[in-house]
C-alpha cells in the first residue's frame, strides 16, 4: 500500500496545503480550550460522577487528543508531506488517532444528547454503568475494525494527501464505511430528537409556570424562548458541522466512488470546528461544567459576570 500511497501523494489535490494550514490553525485554537475544560471538568469527579459528566469527560478527552493530532498533522505536511505517504505505520497511526478521535467524539456527543433527552423529556435516568458500557463498546468496536484493517494493510492515503483512513474499495474498508455512516446517522437522529424534545418541554414548563404560579406570561415565555433559541441554535450548528460528512459518506456508499477533494476539504473544515463547538456545547448545557470552569480559572468570572448582567438587563 506504501507505493500506492506515494502515487496518491504525487497526484494530490492543490487543496492539500490549505487543509494542512486549517489543521494547524484549529489545532492551536482547540487544544488550549479543550485542555482548560478537560482540567476543570475532571475536578468535578472529586464530588460527583453523574452519567452526563462521564460522557462529557469522554468527549473532552477525544477532543483534546484530536486537537493535538491536528497540530501534528498540519506541521507534518508543511515540513515534509511525503512522511505520511511513505511510512505505513505512521499512516495507520494517523487513521486510528485522527479518524478515531474525530468520529468517537461525534458519537459521544450524540450519546450525551440522548442521555439529556431521556432525563429531561421522559424523566428517565440510567445508571452511569450503562453509559460507560455503551462508550466502551463504541471504542472497542472502532479499535477492532481498524486494527483488522491495519493488519490487512487496507489503510490508504486519501486524495487530498493529508490523512489516511480505511480504503473503502476493500471489503473490510466498506464495512467500516457503512459502520461510520450508521453510527453518525444514529448520533444525529438522537441529537435532533433530544434537542427538539427538550425545546418542547421547556416551552411546556414555561406555560405551566404561567398557569400554576400566576407568573407574568411574557416574562415566563421570554425566558423560555431565549433558552429554546439557544438549544435550537446549538442543534443547527451541530447539523451544519457534521451534515456534510454524512452526505459525503452516503454519496460514497451509493456511488461507490471516493469523494472529491473539494467535498473532502469542505467536510474537513467543518469537522475541525467540532472540538471548539463541543466545548461551547458543554459549557452552555451543563451548569456544573460551566461553574467548575470559572472556579478553576477565576479570570473567566469577569466574562461570566458580564454575561449574567447582560442577561438580566434583557429580561
Amino acid at each position: 500500500m506504501t507505493t500506492n500511497n506515494y502515487q496518491l501523494y504525487l497526484e494530490r489535490s492543490f487543496l492539500a496545503l490549505p487543509v494542512a494550514i486549517v489543521y494547524l490553525v484549529f489545532g492551536l485554537i482547540g487544544a488550549p480550550i479543550t485542555f482548560m475544560l478537560l482540567r476543570s471538568t475532571s475536578r468535578l469527579f472529586r464530588t460527583s460522577t453523574g452519567p452526563h459528566l462521564t460522557i462529557c469527560l469522554g468527549i473532552l478527552l477525544f477532543d483534546f487528543t484530536t486537537s493535538c493530532v491536528f497540530i501534528a498533522m498540519g506541521l507534518s505536511y508543511i515540513i515534509d508531506g511525503t512522511v505520511l505517504a511513505l511510512n505505513k505505520w505512521y499512516c495507520s497511526i494517523n487513521d486510528i488517532f485522527y479518524v478515531g478521535c474525530l468520529f468517537l467524539s461525534i458519537w459521544y456527543v450524540g450519546l450525551m444528547s440522548f442521555e439529556r433527552g431521556l432525563l429531561i423529556i421522559h424523566g428517565i435516568s440510567l445508571p452511569s454503568k450503562v453509559w460507560i458500557t455503551i462508550m466502551m463498546l463504541e471504542l472497542a468496536f472502532f479499535l477492532t475494525i481498524n486494527f483488522i484493517c491495519v493488519a490487512r494493510d487496507d489503510i490508504k492515503l486519501v486524495a487530498l494527501g493529508v490523512y489516511c483512513m480505511a480504503a473503502p474499495e476493500k471489503a473490510f474498508g466498506k464495512v467500516i464505511l457503512y459502520s461510520y455512516f450508521t453510527l453518525m446517522l444514529l448520533s444525529v437522529l438522537a441529537t435532533i430528537y433530544s434537542y427538539i424534545g427538550i425545546a418542547i418541554v421547556l416551552r411546556k414548563r414555561a406555560l405551566d409556570l404561567y398557569y400554576s404560579l400566576n407568573i407574568d406570561k411574557d416574562i415566563a415565555l421570554k425566558r423560555a424562548n431565549r433558552t429554546i433559541f439557544k438549544v435550537l441554535a446549538l442543534l443547527a450548528s451541530y447539523l451544519v458541522l457534521n451534515g456534510i460528512e454524512i452526505i459525503n459518506i452516503a454519496t460514497e456508499i451509493i456511488t461507490e466512488v471516493d469523494r472529491s477533494p473539494i467535498a473532502d476539504f469542505t467536510s474537513i473544515c467543518l469537522l475541525n470546528i467540532n472540538p471548539i463547538f463541543n466545548s461551547i456545547l458543554l459549557i452552555t448545557l451543563h451548569d456544573s461544567v460551566r461553574a467548575s470552569l470559572v472556579e478553576t480559572y477565576p479570570l473567566l468570572s469577569k466574562f461570566s459576570t458580564v454575561a449574567e448582567f447582560s442577561e438580566r438587563n434583557t429580561t
